[in-house]
């Protein structure tokens, strides 16, 4: 009797899996952002709420010596599940023409940047060129050369997501390849007064889901 009723059940009880397609879209404004300027002097100067995100190397005839900018940024990734498969992540970068942010700098070199991923916590309200982050260059993404004063970008960052989700999200650095000469990439930061100039993170990814068959 028991094995009978086994058999009848047994079929309520195997479970098939569906996959789905599904997507996140990430445009934090100032209250919910996270993102922060840093700046080789002064190097204490704290900047969380600095309008641009940008990679700069300037001359500071002032001080004599050689000015260095570089940026932070951590999207909240709590929205993508777990078990999520990631298939593509794009971030984007803003400064068109109607910005009234700085615009990019190729004076002395080509300034082609890097996107690095961050490996430990940082604050935006306290973090400085002294206390700033490590990164590592794993799965790091080189930003080409900027090709107008102002223009919007879009950058694959596929394999640096899943880095930050598989190992801890501590969000990732711009910087320039060659951080001398006067060059410099800007865009807007979570704190700039337009909206439309908020970085934006796009992740598309992959769920399996197990559904119990009738």
């Amino acid at each position: 009797m028991r094995f009978l009723f086994i058999l009848l059940i047994l079929p309520l009880l195997v479970a098939c899996e569906q996959t789905s397609v599904e997507y996140i879209w990430l445009k934090p404004d100032a209250a919910e952002g996270k993102d922060a300027l840093i700046q080789s002097f002064p190097k204490e100067l704290q900047q969380s709420t600095s309008s641009v995100f940008m990679a700069e190397a300037k001359w500071d005839d002032q001080n004599e010596q050689q000015l260095i900018s570089r940026s932070l940024l951590e999207f909240d990734l709590k929205s993508l599940p777990r078990n999520a498969k990631v298939l593509h992540a794009e971030l984007r970068l803003f400064n068109g023409l109607r910005s009234d942010l700085l615009s990019n700098i190729n004076e002395s070199d080509i300034n082609d940047c890097l996107l690095q991923r961050i490996t430990e916590s940082w604050d935006e309200t306290s973090v400085t060129w002294v206390n700033q982050p490590e990164t590592t260059s794993e799965n790091e993404v080189r930003v080409g050369a900027s090709t107008l004063d102002r223009e919007d970008l879009s950058i694959d960052i596929t394999e640096l997501l899943i880095d930050l989700q598989r190992i801890e999200n501590f969000g990732l650095m711009l910087k320039l390849v060659e951080e001398q000469g006067v060059k410099r990439q800007a865009y807007g930061s979570s704190d700039a007064f337009h909206s439309e100039f908020h970085p934006e993170l796009l992740i598309e990814y992959e769920v399996v889901k197990a559904i119990l068959a009738n």
